[in-house]
């Protein structure tokens, strides 16, 4: 089998592409030191974009089932070395993880993004977020499944925020996993207070915050609101202004404020 040695600088953005590559060599992804590939013009690939991957060295295979490997493995890294940058206003956070061929795009998507987590945002492949904005507090997190489109929506992310494969959600639409502020009037006013320039550090109360968990194939029309709390079963379709104040049953058909089922309707 033909043996190819791999330097990567930027470890952890080709992290996802080197485990394709290895997967579909049938070798254990957790080794990362030589795969096997097939003969590959570097010079080529490299001169479109340098990203850090460098292939030192090839053979070529020497069996039909090895080529097979080779050819796909090496589409996979010519794909990571030739990609386009994955947000278009600059460079991702480094807490910040993209899947193959996902796209950010607006300069305000991590104007309010602060969290301290090493795995803040995770986006799978084939997805696009739209001028979406990523305020993620400081413990918060997000995880965005594969073959998603998010449209000028908002997450908003104190705690967590679960989305599966193939979910769509539209223009103006936001999901926050807590209030950001006490209900209680009391502890309201020592939340305005705390907050205040005169506060002297006093502490905010406690605000609760609770995941939201958005299933698979589940489609979200513009201007809705999805609140703390909430589970949206797989195969949901919510319509425009809807706002979810809870749990939504898998193929269910929603409208209003707050949201109730349509009946005798199911997407």
């Amino acid at each position: 089998m033909a043996l190819a040695r791999i330097t990567v600088t930027n470890f952890q953005k080709a992290l996802p592409f080197l485990r394709q590559a290895y997967i579909a060599l049938g070798v254990n992804p957790n080794i990362f030191r030589s795969c096997a590939v097939e003969e590959l013009d570097t010079s080529r690939a490299l001169s479109k974009c340098n990203v850090g991957v460098t292939v030192l060295s090839y053979r070529t295979c020497h069996n039909r089932e090895d080529a097979q490997r080779g050819r796909t493995a090496r589409n996979i890294i010519v794909q990571y070395m030739t990609q386009k940058s994955a947000w278009d206003s600059g460079p991702l956070p480094t807490n910040v993880r993209l899947g193959f061929n996902s796209r950010i795009t607006g300069s305000a998507a991590f104007s309010r993004f602060l969290s301290q987590r090493d795995d803040a945002l995770i986006l799978g492949t084939h997805c696009c977020a739209l001028d979406t904005g990523f305020a993620i507090g400081t413990h918060g997190k997000v995880r965005i499944g594969n073959y998603c489109y998010l449209d000028a929506c908002t997450l908003l992310a104190e705690h967590e925020i679960q989305i599966g494969n193939y979910v769509m959600i539209g223009w103006g639409t936001t999901i926050s996993d807590t209030d950001f502020h006490p209900l209680e009037p009391a502890e309201r006013i020592c939340d305005a207070i705390a907050l205040s320039p005169l506060s002297k550090d006093r502490a905010r109360p406690k605000i609760a915050a609770y995941s939201v968990t958005i299933r698979d194939a589940v489609f979200i029309g513009p201007a809705c609101t999805i609140l703390k709390g909430v589970m949206i079963g797989e195969g949901v379709f919510i319509e425009p202004g809807s706002v979810v104040t809870r749990d939504v049953p898998a193929h269910a058909h929603v409208r209003g404020n707050p949201a109730t089922i349509v009946q005798g309707e199911r997407s």
